[in-house]
């Protein structure tokens, strides 16, 4: 059966494209079936999803399909999708009054450049909204980040339970100090928790960073522990050293941890194993390993963790990720946790693909216990597709320059300048691409989300596309301008 309407139905879902392909077919809707052994598939739910007038993205309608008819279901609708300002209001299914109610409201504020400057997340209760989480972001007259805040309201005990913020500080466009602090409701003021000292060599790459606690006895900082990078004559991160100055008295732990990265001839990262310091043998011992597998276009086929233990350096745990491609598309995704009794490798999770033409019409998935290796179920996602959207060149172009909300990249940008992506996992690696518009790499840096990251490579004035990602996906892409 051929899944590509050739009518308009007026409900499809947003499908992201390159400034380079124009136009291509829109996610019109999804039906959803269970399996159980040796059963037939049971449809259990239909997603539809919606454009407004102006093609823009403009909610959905997510219907559960129960024994007794349709039930549990939940729509979205978006009150506001400009330059400015993204209002998501998502509406639940009252059984009682047979209507649809307010129950969640997602707000994005961005300013003038495209940046986002506030997040609001709200639930409806009692006849009103209630804040649920808030972020604002302020950004300095270059263009870097400033000052992040947060709050978190339980609702459960209906108050604020986390006001916290982080302020940044600046050297010649270089992060010098990262300081978090906490809201103390019994003295209305904001009260230290911790900061982080960072040092840059002669190249402008980070050299060191300096975390400390916040000691409110003797009212002044304690050493934490600290961090040293090396690099490469190419300039690649080589490795992360951790001293934990509070641990040296400890058997197990003196220098602390060391994370060594490895890369292939393009510059991927390929292997990063990590060391705990042992010191009744003052040698290093390994922790875990984890890697990174790709194909001739680039594509992630397979990523992999494995933890060792200590005492007899043999794998404990761990799991990978697999992956199959045909041209750029994806055939399947395998997930395996690795069991430590037979020594190796068990499915947890199977998906296959198929298409019509480049078009996905079909998605099987297959999960199994961790713990039994039963089959707990498998699903059917079987897609609709409306006819091509077209879109202006113009309009593809400025998506590029709006699509990021997790990197704070001055734009125009200063070389040297810090970059830094508040919304990524600090412990994990990430990678800064600057490309030029002819889809040349011109600079690649590994570099981990907690710590800012910056262009020191010498690049003529212009614009460029810089990107930011790990091993599975994009998380950033912005055209921007460096200044001559």
């Amino acid at each position: 059966m051929k899944k590509i309407n050739l009518f308009f139905l007026g409900l499809f879902a947003a499908v992201g494209m390159e400034a380079q392909e124009l136009t291509q077919p829109v996610l019109d809707s999804i039906h959803v079936y269970e399996q159980a052994e040796e059963a037939d598939w049971t449809l259990t739910e239909k997603i539809y999803n919606q454009y407004g007038a102006n093609g823009l993205y403009s909610g959905n309608l997510i219907v559960k399909i129960g024994e007794e008819g349709f039930a549990n279901s939940s729509a979205t609708e978006m009150l506001a999708n400009d330059k400015t300002e993204k209002i998501r209001l998502q509406k639940k299914w009252d059984a009682d009054s047979q209507k649809w109610v307010a129950d969640k409201k997602f707000v994005s504020k961005y300013d003038e450049k495209g940046r986002q400057i506030e997040i609001l997340n709200q639930f409806f209760e009692d006849g009103q909204w209630h804040d649920h989480y808030m972020k604002k972001t302020v950004y300095n007259a270059q263009g870097l980040v400033k000052e992040e805040i947060n709050k978190y309201y339980d609702k459960v005990k209906k108050e604020t339970t986390v006001h916290e913020r982080t302020v940044y500080a600046y050297l010649k466009g270089k992060m010098v100090e990262k300081s978090q602090q906490m809201w103390d409701l019994s003295t209305q003021n904001w009260r230290n928790i911790k900061q982080t000292v960072f040092q840059y060599n002669d190249k402008g790459l980070l050299k060191s960073s300096d975390t400390q606690n916040w000691n409110a006895n003797s009212n002044k900082w304690n050493q934490g522990s600290t961090d040293v990078y090396q690099y490469s004559k190419k300039g690649e991160l080589e490795f992360i050293e951790t001293d934990f100055e509070a641990n040296k008295e400890q058997t197990s732990l003196k220098k602390g941890k060391r994370s060594n990265y490895v890369y292939n001839r393009k510059g991927e990262l390929v292997e990063k194993n990590m060391f705990l310091w042992d010191n009744p043998s003052q040698d290093w011992k390994p922790i875990s390993e984890k890697w990174f597998e790709y194909n001739s276009d680039q594509k992630l086929t397979e990523e992999g963790f494995k933890r060792y233990d200590l005492g007899t350096a043999e794998v404990n745990s761990g799991y990978r990720s697999q992956y199959e491609f045909d041209d750029h598309k994806k055939l399947l995704y395998r997930s395996q946790n690795w069991d430590a009794d037979k020594a190796g490798w068990e499915d947890v999770v199977l998906q296959t693909f198929e298409y019509d033409g480049n078009i996905q019409t079909d998605a099987y998935f297959s999960q199994w216990d961790a713990e039994t290796d039963e089959l707990m179920y498998k699903k059917h996602f079987e897609r609709f597709w409306s006819s091509a959207k077209k879109e202006k060149p113009e309009e593809a172009s400025e998506r590029i320059e709006v699509a990021s909300s997790e990197c704070a990249i001055p734009n125009p940008y200063t070389i040297g300048n810090s970059i830094y992506c508040s919304e990524l996992e600090a412990d994990e690696d990430y990678q800064l691409l600057v490309y030029d518009l002819n889809g040349k790499l011109l600079h690649r840096q590994t570099f981990r989300g907690g710590d800012p990251v910056s262009v020191n490579e010498s690049l003529a004035g212009g614009m460029y596309i810089f990107k930011v990602q790990d091993p599975f996906k994009t998380r950033s892409t912005q055209k921007v301008v460096i200044g001559r």
